[in-house]
């Protein structure tokens, strides 16, 4: 069954990680096609929430994204990911 953020389906794992990046001075909005936009300072990323063992498991859409923002978009299923991916770790 797709999930469909749009629509208020959210991954179980993502208020921790929302949690620890409001925590580390992070902004963070929510998206639709992006499950997360977060910015600290000058950097910024696009953030896909998956369930760990799930990451590479990514929607057409998603493949796309990720092929044109390159490091900008990441994927993460962890506080820790996403902290990394923030540079903070």
């Amino acid at each position: 069954m797709p999930r469909y953020a749009s629509i208020g389906k959210r991954d179980s794992n993502e208020a921790p990680i929302v949690q620890a990046l409001k925590l580390a001075g992070c902004d963070v909005a929510y998206g639709t096609d992006v499950d997360l936009y977060v910015r600290r300072g000058d950097l910024a990323r696009m953030m896909e929430i998956k369930v760990p063992g799930r990451e590479l498991e990514l929607t057409e859409l998603q493949k796309k994204l990720a092929a044109m923002f390159g490091k900008a978009y990441v994927v993460v299923s962890s506080p820790e990911g996403a902290l990394g991916a923030m540079g903070l770790v």
